[in-house]
């Protein structure tokens, strides 16, 4: 075999590696943990979920996954947005405080509705966040919760927002790595507005009580920090912290979440 010829190969093997995608094993990564799989009928939609044992928690801890692979390229809208790395379904299964892991629509399984605007520019839109309201509002009856604390990674965190702006026993949100102002985000970069998305800033009313923490990663440059100034300066929370981390979009997050997650913030909703 020529070094031409090897060459060639080797290149083909790589484009062939980089194009690929493996989506995330739900059931193998939640082996061992006290997190078990389950579909949870929202409507609309199912969601693919991780569920703790049955028992009475006063407060549930719930984090909503990112868009996960929305896109196949920067022009390719993906057929399957199933994600093929994810930050907080780890971070659930590791949870020692009652946790419980959401998809997004489409997300691991299908539904009827399943369509490309789902997971691209319908991704925030009412028909979805009404999905995650009948969910909470199916696991508030099963374990008597009283009041859940969102957790949001990317896109997740826009969903958690907004269902908290809906609800009345959200706690506490979280975000990671959140796109919490999409209007901001497309603008900076140069993309089409989600134009059949809510936006939570247009819920700043409701969003103002709820206590949030934000953490941001210093060299995250899928979303910019400015994205989190935008909202803070328009929904103004009266309870929030924002937390700097050492970190891009999906990893370096976890020492200050350890750190963190568990602290209330100094102020009462």
């Amino acid at each position: 075999m020529t070094n031409l010829l090897r060459s060639l190969i080797l290149a083909s093997l790589f484009a062939t590696a980089a194009c690929s995608h493996v989506p995330l094993n739900i059931q193998a990564t939640a082996q061992g943990s006290a997190l078990h799989a389950e579909i949870l009928e929202g409507g609309s939609y199912r969601l693919q979920a991780l569920v703790p044992r049955p028992g009475n928690y006063e407060r549930l801890r719930v984090y909503i996954e990112g868009d996960g692979r929305a896109w196949k390229t920067s022009r390719v809208v993906s057929d399957d947005p199933t994600p093929g790395q994810s930050l907080v379904l780890y971070m659930a299964v590791n949870d020692d405080v009652p946790a419980i892991y959401l998809a997004r629509p489409c997300q691991f399984i299908s539904s009827v509705g399943c369509s490309k605007p789902v997971w691209t520019s319908a991704r925030y839109s009412q028909t979805v966040i009404d999905v995650y309201l009948a969910v909470l509002d199916t696991l508030k009856s099963k374990y008597g919760v009283s009041d859940f604390e969102l957790v949001g990674h990317s896109g997740g965190a826009t969903v958690a927002l907004l269902v908290a702006a809906q609800r009345r026993d959200v706690g506490m949100v979280q975000t990671l790595a959140g796109n919490v102002d999409h209007a901001a985000w497309t603008r900076s970069r140069n993309l089409l507005p989600l134009q059949d998305s809510l936006k939570p800033t247009l819920y700043a009313l409701q969003l103002r009580a709820v206590p949030q923490r934000h953490y941001v990663g210093t060299d995250d440059r899928v979303i910019p920090a400015t994205v989190l100034d935008s909202y803070l300066s328009q929904v103004q929370p009266v309870c929030n912290q924002t937390v700097v981390v050492d970190g891009d979009h999906h990893s370096g997050y976890q020492a200050e979440w350890s750190a963190l997650k568990d602290q209330p913030l100094d102020c009462a909703r």
